[in-house]
């Protein structure tokens, strides 16, 4: 496949990733993240200063591996890195498009530290482990979204899910997506309308 051919076909993928969260009534949309090829690999192949080995895979969770960039030099950001497809995924749209946010793990503990320091802006708890096939339930979700709430006022929280939507199956993600809808369905109701995602 030329590179021509994979950045249609990449495309391709982000429209259909699009489309489907539409379809599931989210207001807020993520791109999925077709063209990276690992989230750390991804920035390091484009940031000087880093080298990508050939062969240096290394497991990263469950049976994923990758190949960790190596620091040799000094650290800069020579271009843009994702401001291309953000803005192609943007103009397939009319919904706001997000960058991703990769916290879920930490059933909400870093949002005690944000608010801890008295971060001022709003801030988006995963709900939704995409690195793990299991699709939690509407009420767990609902259950991460109490947690936050008891740290961070209604109006600054957003629902998400965690990271990038390629690492699983088009019919576990819909389903989790559309848990993940329906449990911000319900904080809105509970929380007076303030919950968004």
């Amino acid at each position: 496949m030329t590179a021509e051919d994979y950045e249609v076909f990449l495309k391709g993928e982000t429209r259909r990733c699009v489309e489907r969260q539409e379809a599931l009534g989210l207001d807020v949309l993520v791109h999925g993240e077709f063209e990276r090829n690992d989230m750390v690999e991804h920035f390091g192949d484009q940031l000087a200063g880093f080298a990508v080995t050939e062969n240096g895979w290394v497991q990263s969770y469950g049976s994923r591996c990758v190949k960790p960039p190596v620091l040799f030099g000094d650290v800069a950001r020579p271009a843009a890195m994702t401001v291309a497809w953000w803005t192609f995924a943007q103009a397939l749209t009319t919904r706001p498009m997000k960058g991703m946010p990769e916290a879920s793990r930490s059933k909400m503990e870093v949002q005690a530290d944000f608010a801890r320091v008295g971060y001022p802006n709003e801030i988006g708890p995963e709900v939704y482990d995409i690195h793990s096939p299991r699709v939690p339930s509407r009420d767990e979700m609902l259950a991460l979204l109490d947690r936050a709430r008891q740290v961070l006022p209604e109006m600054r929280v957003w629902v998400n899910p965690d990271c990038g939507l390629k690492t699983r199956g088009w019919p576990e993600v819909e389903t989790a997506l559309a848990n993940m809808v329906e449990a911000a369905r319900m904080a809105r109701r509970r929380f007076n309308g303030a919950a968004r995602g």
